[in-house]
């Protein structure tokens, strides 16, 4: 079997069934071949992905009919995994409470001598350096 043909059954497989071990055993070929094709060339792999897509969309489509058909029939696993991944109001939230305080301090001298050499060493200019300090001194 010549490699085009074998890559032609990767993509089939893998449009039907995502998983790249069964696209393999179908081609009669290894992973590690498929990756070197890959690998050299651009437009077999182009074609990989959008079948690895296209096979994850329609496995997504069969779980989805299997699910419905599941919550047709009042399983509850199936309507309680519907109706939270469906529904805003049965959604998991977590809710965060608490308070925030702004808690200011001067610094002291030492402080502001140690700020105003590190924003020099930041390159800012002592011009810049002046402006930060009118802004602060504002608020």
């Amino acid at each position: 079997m010549t490699q085009a043909k074998r890559k032609k059954i990767i993509l089939e497989e893998l449009a039907k069934v995502p998983i790249l071990e069964i696209a393999c055993n179908k081609a009669g070929v290894s992973r590690m071949s498929v990756y070197r094709w890959q690998k050299s060339d651009h437009e077999f792999a182009k074609h990989m992905n959008e079948a690895l897509h296209g096979g994850k969309d329609l496995i997504s489509d069969v779980a989805e009919s299997q699910l419905i058909s599941a919550v047709k029939r009042g399983q509850i696993s199936a309507l309680i995994f519907w109706l939270k991944h469906h529904r805003d109001d049965y959604k998991a939230r977590l809710e965060i409470s608490g308070e925030l305080r702004h808690i200011r301090e001067e610094m002291t001298d030492e402080e502001f001598e140690l700020f105003t050499e590190t924003l020099k060493l930041a390159g800012y200019s002592a011009e810049d350096i002046s402006s930060l300090y009118q802004k602060h001194d504002k608020s």
